[in-house]
């Protein structure tokens, strides 16, 4: 599907896929390369030859240019950074950006729009409490090991 024979539509829900994806990166605690990866994979597994990826502190945007400069269709989205990682959700938004990378699956896009959801949807496994708990144990056994 390349951008020159999408339709506006198909061209807009794609933008809007990637952003989503950008944004949930983001807000998962990964850095802007991979949010920046993770946009790229989606619009050049559709066959977008032609796009714009931005990723800034808070926001992300994608453009998609369709047949020429006169038709660039821009969506944005602002970014709630949180100061926690959330690994669950950055290990799937990876899965599903190494696989459209590698052409192991290749989903339709509503497909791909029901997993980025499911993804947005999830329940965090570990809770804030449990994760300190954790790096508590890790820093005292490097404190032991160092006695």
């Amino acid at each position: 599907m390349s951008s020159n024979v999408i339709s506006r539509a198909q061209a807009t829900e794609l933008a809007n896929l990637a952003a989503q994806t950008g944004d949930l990166a983001l807000r998962a605690g990964a850095p802007a390369a991979v949010a920046t990866d993770s946009m790229e994979a989606i619009l050049n597994a559709f066959g977008v030859d032609t796009y714009s990826v931005d990723v800034a502190y808070s926001a992300v945007t994608v453009s998609v240019s369709m047949a020429g400069k006169a038709n660039i269709i821009s969506v944005m989205h602002v970014s709630e950074i949180s100061s926690e990682v959330n690994y669950t959700r950055l290990d799937a938004i990876d899965r599903v950006r190494r696989s459209l990378e590698q052409g192991t699956a290749s989903p339709s896009l509503r497909e791909l729009t029901r997993e980025i959801d499911r993804i947005a949807n999830e329940e965090k496994i570990y809770t804030p409490r449990m994760v300190h708990y954790a790096w508590a144990m890790l820093s005292a056994a490097v404190a032991t090991t160092m006695l």
